[in-house]
């Protein structure tokens, strides 16, 4: 995993242990609490969409040398917000390789799909003034499954394996 990745994640991981203390905490105030467990969800969904555009910068960087126009798409493409829902990240993976989207479509569907496509509507919900009734418990589910979810498309789209995956279907003809 990228440098960067693992920062963001680490600073991230340290703000949730510091809100599991601050929700055993009887003597702050629940609404205190709620705004900390939002702000985390905001953080998480950041996290997903930095991740995202980590990831395929890096694969670009690498095959830059073969495409010198091919960063200079991506960084722009990429250097846009967006919300990092399952269905965009699969039609971002979609605009490198199919098999990728497949790939990763099958990994993440399910549970890691739902859970991070409710970080998203809670953000959303957040960032337009709106209530959120995420709880501190089901946010740290969430959060998990996001981190998997990264993880597995580290593993797909990082060259390496790409690589490795290219030479082993040329082998194989």
């Amino acid at each position: 995993m990228h440098r960067d990745i693992i920062e963001q994640q680490d600073m991230l991981n340290h703000l949730f242990e510091q809100a599991e203390l601050l929700q055993g905490k009887s003597d702050i105030d629940n609404q205190i609490k709620a705004q900390f467990v939002w702000y985390l969800c905001i953080r998480a969904s950041s996290y997903v969409e930095f991740s995202v555009r980590r990831i395929l910068l890096e694969y670009v960087k690498v095959e830059a040398d073969r495409a010198p126009n091919l960063a200079n798409f991506v960084n722009k493409k990429l250097e846009h917000s967006f919300n990092p829902k399952p269905s965009k990240i699969l039609e971002l993976v979609e605009l490198f390789s199919s098999e990728w989207k497949q790939n990763l479509g099958r990994s993440i569907d399910g549970r890691l799909s739902s859970s991070l496509g409710s970080i998203v509507a809670n953000r959303n919900k957040i960032a337009h003034g709106e209530i959120s009734d995420i709880t501190f418990a089901r946010l740290s589910g969430f959060y998990a499954d996001a981190q998997e979810v990264v993880k597995l498309m580290y593993e797909e789209c990082d060259h390496r394996n790409v690589e490795s995956r290219v030479r082993e279907a040329e082998n194989s003809t």
